[in-house]
């Protein structure tokens, strides 16, 4: 996230520890739901970089507007 201009977003942007704080929520909420054998779908913009980046993150499914 480079830009918001949703406060809610923001603070829990903040909240997390930006981008370092995602990165680690988001390897071990994808760990646990993939070790219980779930499949992981997240819902994103519509930019390719940002869904190949997530596919390699282990991510199944990527839904766009």
């Amino acid at each position: 996230i480079e830009e918001s201009d949703n406060d809610a977003a923001t603070a829990l942007w903040d909240t997390i520890g930006g981008s370092a704080g995602l990165d680690a929520a988001n390897r071990t909420l994808g760990l646990a739901i993939k070790q219980a054998g779930l499949a992981l779908g997240v819902y994103t913009i519509d930019e390719p970089a940002v869904a190949r980046a997530l596919f390699g993150m282990g991510v199944d499914c990527v839904i766009t507007d």
